[in-house]
């Protein structure tokens, strides 16, 4: 299975030997689209799969919608949790208090921690 990039806004294609190919894209949240195809070898079935699945879709480009999961839900993910650091790491520059700093969660903290010291005590 792979993840195809140039159909509708989010698509994918299952190969299976000797079986053949399905192609599943998706649009604007609301249109889904099956293509399978056998008997061709595995390029040249994605075209022709990709040539049928324009027609519902109408057209192979996207529309923008972004899926979870998707690459392009991975990159915008990351673009903010980059874009949420640098206000933290400024926040930090500037001396800020504890009162003063917005809500983090776990994951954010643990990605901003830069030294972290442990200390293991037995229970007497």
């Amino acid at each position: 299975m792979k993840e195809v990039s140039d159909v509708g806004d989010a698509a994918v294609w299952l190969w299976i030997p000797g079986f053949g190919g399905s192609l599943y894209a998706y649009k604007a949240g609301t249109i889904t689209v099956a293509v399978i195809v056998n008997g061709l070898p595995e390029e040249t079935a994605l075209q022709h799969a990709k040539t049928l699945a324009a027609k519902p879709l109408g057209g192979l480009a996207g529309t923008g919608y972004v899926y979870a999961g998707t690459p392009k839900h991975r990159a915008a993910a990351a673009a903010d949790a980059s874009a949420e650091r640098s206000v933290l790491a400024k926040l930090l520059q500037e001396g800020k208090t504890f009162s003063q700093a917005p809500y983090i969660t776990e994951r954010q903290f643990l990605e901003l921690a830069k030294d972290v010291s442990l200390e293991f005590m037995t229970d007497p």
